[in-house]
């Protein structure tokens, strides 16, 4: 089984199903990541090094990086975006495909599931199934449901290794994990974690909102 992860900011694609990966990843699948932008360079001088060491540690793909300017998406035709995706899900192939929540605070989010739900419309041309969308601290919440309130109806069990390979992927953003009680921070994605494994009876989960389930 193949996997996609499609992502705006190195660091989105831990943050939001960095456990998920390591599990699935552990459990024989390939899981690839599309990253749309490199961040900003000022704060992320090694940003592909960094990416590569959190994938290392999930059990992933060497993430492909493009360079589309960070929280400047808008500035970008939808075309151009939506076309980076689908070259991304031709040349992988993936079966599921995980992206940002659309009613995100962060703008690039929204249009990176935008670009996304274009990308992996169910056409004979392609063979995703599924299409998920991920919850992002410190971004999904901080929309305070103005944009789209994220109410998960799939929850994939943590505990244990993956949070472990999730909060240590995460370590690798140096400039990206931060100090609590931000939510970004190593505390806060356990309690993250925690609550939403609380939430399905689980010691702790990573949370998705079902887009889209063709069973063929």
């Amino acid at each position: 089984m193949t996997i996609l992860i499609v992502a705006a900011h190195p660091d989105d694609e831990v943050l939001g199903c960095g456990g998920t990966i390591a599990k699935l990843a552990s459990q024989g699948a390939e899981v690839a990541t599309l990253i749309m932008t490199n961040g900003e360079p000022s704060r992320n001088e090694n940003i592909q090094l960094q990416a590569d060491n959190a994938s290392d540690i999930l059990g992933s793909l060497s993430p492909r990086i493009l360079d589309f300017p960070d929280q400047r998406l808008d500035c970008v035709p939808m075309q151009e975006i939506a076309a980076a995706v689908t070259n991304a899900v031709v040349d992988y192939e993936p079966e599921i495909v995980y992206t940002h929540f659309p009613g995100d605070l962060n703008k690039d989010h929204r249009l990176v599931f935008e670009a996304t739900a274009i990308a992996t419309r169910p056409t004979s041309r392609h063979r995703v199934r599924k299409l998920y969308s991920y919850h992002i601290p410190s971004s999904t919440e901080w929309a305070f449901g103005q944009l789209g309130t994220f109410t998960p109806n799939v929850f994939v069990g943590i505990a244990g290794k993956p949070l472990d390979a999730k909060r240590q992927a995460m370590s690798q953003y140096t400039k990206e994990a931060m100090e609590f009680p931000h939510p970004r921070s190593p505390e806060a994605l356990f309690a993250i974690a925690s609550s939403w494994g609380s939430v399905a009876g689980l010691l702790a989960a990573e949370a998705f909102v079902l887009v889209r389930d063709i069973d063929a």
